[in-house]
């Protein structure tokens, strides 16, 4: 039995229990020293300079971004300023071809009894963007000097009642780039549309819901 044995080394910002691997150090048989470092970064985290997107100044105070900023699938989506979760509720109520209750506009609707945006508190943003990629793993930096970095965009999905293309939660693979240390990069890309119409392949099996006819 071969046992390697390593250190890993971890931060946490502000108290707010986010936790990013630094890195994974293999020690040699006595333990007093590294054999081999792995080294991880993140999107908008910055140790250096002490910044990171969990825990932005708004109104000069540090906030916490797990509260509020949260797209409708509870993903990160930047909007620290948010009073709440509450979000606007579009109301299709004359539209029997369409969902009652969506939480996308549906371009040119023209409804004799117009759309009715339902805001319990004031209207807050919960649109899923490209901060969903924050915190996720950016790079791994290897002990011989090579590198990987990944590149994120937010997941698609088709919305028959839009008629088109809406931004979901979460994030895909873009881009994988791997460089030797030597300057030879080798890049893969990830596409997810249809190649015969152009329009993403993805469906959404549900969608989050926040209200409920009766």
């Amino acid at each position: 039995t071969y046992t390697r044995k390593f250190n890993v080394n971890q931060s946490t910002w502000y108290g707010y229990g986010r936790f990013f691997l630094r890195s994974v150090k293999f020690l040699r048989g006595n333990c007093s020293s590294t054999s081999e470092q792995f080294d991880f970064s993140y999107y908008n985290v910055n140790e250096a300079a002490n910044t990171c997107y969990c825990t932005p100044v708004y109104n000069s105070v540090p906030v916490d971004t797990i509260l509020n900023a949260q797209d409708y699938w509870g993903y990160y989506n930047g909007a620290y300023s948010n009073a709440s979760k509450v979000p606007t509720i579009r109301v299709y109520a004359d539209n029997a071809a369409v969902e009652t209750y969506k939480l996308y506009q549906i371009p040119g609707y023209s409804n004799p009894n117009p759309e009715v945006s339902l805001t319990y508190q004031n209207t807050v943003n919960r649109n899923a963007t490209t901060n969903a990629s924050d915190g996720s793993l950016k790079r791994i930096a290897y002990p011989l000097g090579g590198i990987t970095e990944l590149e994120y965009e937010p997941n698609t999905f088709f919305d028959k009642d839009v008629n088109g293309v809406v931004t979901g939660g979460g994030i895909r693979i873009k881009k994988i780039t791997n460089n030797d240390g030597l300057n030879t990069n080798e890049v893969a890309t990830y596409t997810y549309n249809d190649p015969a119409t152009g329009i993403t392949t993805g469906r959404a099996i549900s969608v989050p819901v926040f209200t409920i006819g009766f």
